[in-house]
């Protein structure tokens, strides 16, 4: 059998590449919408809803810091010779909209910007320049840059190392903070239980000496009875 040619062709699925560029907004999402409703404060039509997380500034870190990185140029990536250095250059922005979660039977809602995509615009960029969108999300070994899915893989890392690294993240903070504030919640609650065991012991202590008491005023009370009964009958005979 003689020798033959082939030809082979190799096409980029730029549907497959587009779906996880939207799974990967979503998640981001997904987290941001957690932290907005564990920091919210919501007033419902018969009650208030109160995040546990109002006010903390380990979720509020890691709000901004997600955030930021969206926003924010890809260092490394040069304007003007990289076709994209910027998100919003292919699509991806924020919008105002509604964030909505349940807590116990009822469902709160608030209005909050979330990353969505331009469709159209991703698409363009794909077919434009698949390796410039590439370069805004991995990371590109040969020039050492770190696209945005790297970026938030590395404050992960950073924000949940241990707490007793050099340098903490914000998680391990927290979870150290709290157990050092449960601990002295404990602390608290075992001295005033032990105050609580010393005063039933000296109420217990009065109410014992009260029961005396009353006992040697029951028997003069008595005797004080028969005697006066005793000189009443001794008038009358």
């Amino acid at each position: 059998m003689g020798a033959g040619t082939a030809t082979v062709s190799i096409t980029n699925d730029t549907a497959a590449i587009r779906t996880k560029i939207e799974d990967f907004v979503g998640a981001v999402n997904g987290v941001l919408d957690y932290v907005k409703a564990m920091m919210a404060r919501v007033q419902a039509a018969d009650e208030t809803y109160t995040g546990p997380m109002i006010g903390n500034y380990g979720f509020q870190m890691v709000q901004q810091r997600i955030n930021s990185i969206f926003f924010a140029p890809i260092e490394g990536l040069t304007d003007g010779i990289d076709s994209y250095i910027l998100l919003s250059q292919i699509g991806i922005s924020t919008e105002q909209e509604t964030v909505t979660w349940t807590s116990g039977e009822k469902e709160y809602s608030i209005p909050a910007r979330r990353w969505v995509i331009d469709s159209v615009e991703l698409e363009t960029a794909l077919n434009n320049d698949l390796e410039a969108v590439s370069a805004l999300f991995v990371k590109d070994t040969l020039r050492d840059v770190d696209g945005v899915a790297e970026l938030i893989r590395n404050e992960t890392d950073q924000l949940t190392s241990a707490y007793n690294d050099a340098d903490p993240g914000i998680v391990s903070v927290l979870i150290h903070n709290y157990e050092g504030i449960i601990n002295n919640i404990d602390d608290k609650i075992d001295r005033e239980e032990r105050r609580l065991v010393l005063v039933e012991n000296r109420l217990n202590a009065r109410y014992s000496r009260l029961e005396a008491l009353l006992g040697k005023l029951q028997g003069q009370t008595s005797m004080i009875t028969a005697l006066i009964k005793g000189m009443t009958q001794s008038r009358n005979s």
